[in-house]
């Protein structure tokens, strides 16, 4: 039925989301420690 095409839709962008909303925390994450790196290797 329609409904749930509708719904199965609706559950993969929500995971296509939270998977992204990881992503982009690991990558800020790992910006961080790549920036206190060199910060240290300046000092």
């Amino acid at each position: 039925s329609l409904e749930k095409i509708l719904e199965r839709a609706r559950e993969d962008l929500q995971k296509e989301r939270d998977e992204l909303r990881r992503e982009k925390a690991v990558r800020v994450k790992d910006r961080k420690t790549f920036m206190e790196l060199a910060q240290k290797s300046v000092q």
